[in-house]
């Protein structure tokens, strides 16, 4: 099972297509592996609040980064972007769809907001695959005392033929 895991991140990231920002520099000649040992013990030494030392990788149209939550994030959607979440450790709620409230634009195509409205909510654990398309408000919600760690594979919008 782990085996087939790692081998779905690596296909995810092989074939996404995602947002970095754009200060980052493009990497697209570069190879980028880590491996689920690395993996799991940067996981295992964080400190509340700090992220894991995986470096975020810019295609240009796509890119992918590893995410520590210790805490619930604020809402937020992306007009442009569809998010890929694989769940490494823990557990977490991610609320999706819906309005989100209060929206700001916070950067071209990026909105923060204060709630979602009428979404719907997806618990997630190790092993798991979630998607927020591009337009979608979602928001993770962490329950008191647990973690979560998740890779997020960010896929640029594309029309299909």
């Amino acid at each position: 099972m782990k085996n087939i895991f790692v081998l779905c991140v690596l296909f995810c990231v092989g074939l996404a297509v995602a947002q970095g920002p754009r200060s980052q520099p493009l990497e697209v000649n570069k190879f980028g592996y880590w491996s689920g040992g690395a993996i799991k013990a940067s996981v295992m030494q964080l400190k509340p609040g700090e992220r894991p030392a995986f470096s975020r990788l810019n295609r240009g149209d796509h890119n992918f980064n590893m995410n520590h939550r210790v805490k619930s994030g604020n809402p937020e959607m992306h007009s442009d972007w569809t998010d890929i979440y694989i769940v490494q450790q823990g557990e977490a709620t991610l609320v999706h769809g819906g309005k989100l409230e209060g929206a700001t634009e916070r950067r071209p195509g990026e909105f923060g907001g204060e709630k979602i409205v009428g979404g719907s909510r997806q618990k997630l654990v190790a092993g798991d695959i979630a998607s927020s398309p591009a337009g979608m408000p979602h928001q993770w919600v962490i329950e008191d005392g647990k973690t979560f760690t998740y890779v997020t594979v960010k896929v640029a919008k594309h029309d299909m033929p």
